[in-house]
């Protein structure tokens, strides 16, 4: 029996690295939902896009906030990566309901 080549959370894809830290619709999930709460904490609109949210550039009229968003998206890759070969989605804070800001 071998192994199958496609993305463990949503079976769909083959699981390149990109599609599992990015277009994966299960990550894609996880990360709207931390820039929807960066966006709450900030008091402006923080949209996901894997330049910030996977390599860290942040856009020039978000900078004054830089702290907050670098902690915040360390939060959200770290769970990423501690569930990387998991089927279950990653979470933040220990489980969904506490990533209410």
């Amino acid at each position: 029996m071998g192994t199958s080549p496609n993305c463990l959370k949503c079976k769909a894809r083959v699981g390149t690295r990109f599609h599992c830290l990015w277009e994966c619709a299960i990550i894609q999930s996880l990360w709207k939902e931390v820039c929807a709460n960066i966006s709450t904490a900030i008091g402006q609109q923080v949209t996901e896009n894997p330049l910030m949210c996977l390599l860290r550039y942040i856009p020039v009229s978000l900078v004054q906030h830089e702290h907050v968003i670098q902690s915040l998206l360390i939060l959200a890759r770290k769970s990423i990566m501690l569930r990387w070969v998991a089927a279950e989605p990653p979470f933040l804070y220990g489980s969904r309901s506490s990533l209410k800001l």
